[in-house]
C-alpha cells in the first residue's frame, strides 16, 4: 500500500449524523417545541424509538402542567376554579417529573451515583458562627 501524503492525512473525513428522533404529528405545536428541545440538546443516540411513549408522556405533562400554571398566574387565590386547577397542575408536574426520571433527563441522573453521593458528602453544613460572621460582614 503506497504511503499518503501529509496532505492527505490531514483531511478530515465526516463523521456520520445520527437520526434524531421526529416528533409524531400527533404533538400540538407546544409539545413539539418541547420535544425538540429535549431531543436536540442531548447526543444523537441518546433516545431509541422504543423511549417515544415515554418521550411523548413526558411533553404531553409537562405542557398541561406549564399551560395550567400559566392559567393560574392569571386568576385569584379566591377564584372556585383555582383549587381544581392548582391540583391538576401539581399532578401534571409530578407525572412530568416521573416520567423526566425514568428518561435520565434530571441533572441527579447524568451524574454517576458515587459522584453525586460524595460530592454531598463533602459539602458541609456552615456553623452557626461561620453564619454569624458572614452576616455581620455583610451589614
Amino acid at each position: 500500500m503506497p504511503k499518503q501524503s501529509q496532505a492527505a492525512l490531514s483531511v478530515v473525513s465526516p463523521i456520520k449524523t445520527l437520526a434524531r428522533l421526529k416528533a409524531p404529528q400527533s404533538l400540538t405545536t407546544e409539545q413539539r417545541r418541547l420535544w425538540h428541545i429535549v431531543v436536540d440538546n442531548l447526543p444523537g443516540d441518546y433516545f431509541t424509538p422504543d423511549q417515544v411513549p415515554q418521550l411523548i408522556q413526558y411533553v404531553t405533562h409537562q405542557s398541561f402542567a406549564d399551560s395550567l400554571a400559566d392559567k393560574l398566574q392569571s386568576l385569584d387565590v379566591m377564584e372556585p376554579a383555582w383549587p381544581r386547577l392548582s391540583a391538576a397542575q401539581v399532578s401534571h408536574s409530578k407525572a412530568a417529573m416521573a416520567a423526566a426520571r425514568s428518561l435520565r433527563l434530571t441533572n441527579q441522573a447524568r451524574k454517576e451515583p458515587d459522584t453525586a453521593r460524595n460530592a454531598s458528602r463533602r459539602t458541609q453544613a456552615p456553623t452557626a458562627e461561620q453564619l454569624r460572621q458572614r452576616y455581620e460582614h455583610e451589614g
